[in-house]
């Protein structure tokens, strides 16, 4: 059976936490800039009052907004528990999951300004999910590390008769 030995360091793992802290501000901030753009009100409610106009957009989506916020609690507490596991596989499979859901609450609410982008986005968000989640399951199936810390990759035996 051929085995390689990779180093892993803690140098890659210090680098996916600023990554992932990246990617987390980010999230924070295009949820903050959709929800400004929602707040410059509704287009066919013009001349109307902001209050009134606000209510009406939010009775309009209802089950939009509803879901928005679900996603967000989804995606808030896929953070906590990003930051509490300890396995440093566990804990980028939680962080990429999380990223995902914190990227497709902001699509729901893009969904109410702009239907036809959100419908050209989301093609590309599942694409993003499948890729993440194949990487992902890829590195936890494959890795075996042994007391130094190095990780051993195997290659499966070929039988020949």
């Amino acid at each position: 059976m051929a085995t390689t030995t990779v180093q892993r360091s803690g140098e890659e793992e210090q680098n996916y936490e600023l990554y992932s802290d990246a990617v987390h501000k980010f999230m924070v901030s295009m949820n903050t800039v959709v929800l400004g753009f929602l707040q410059l009100g509704d287009p066919s409610a013009a001349g109307a009052n902001t209050t009134s106009s606000a209510f009406v957009l939010f009775e309009t989506y209802r089950t939009t907004f509803l879901c928005y916020w679900v996603l967000i609690l989804i995606y808030a507490l896929l953070r906590i528990y990003e930051i509490k596991l300890r396995s440093r596989w566990f804990r980028m499979l939680v962080g990429h999951i999380s990223h995902l859901f914190g990227s497709l609450a902001p699509l729901l609410l893009v969904s109410v300004i702009s239907p036809i982008f959100s419908l050209i986005v989301a093609p590309v968000w599942l694409v993003w999910l499948s890729t993440v989640l194949y990487i992902a399951f890829r590195e936890l199936k494959n890795p075996r590390a042994n007391s130094s810390g190095e990780v051993e990759l195997t290659t499966p035996r070929v039988m020949t008769v």
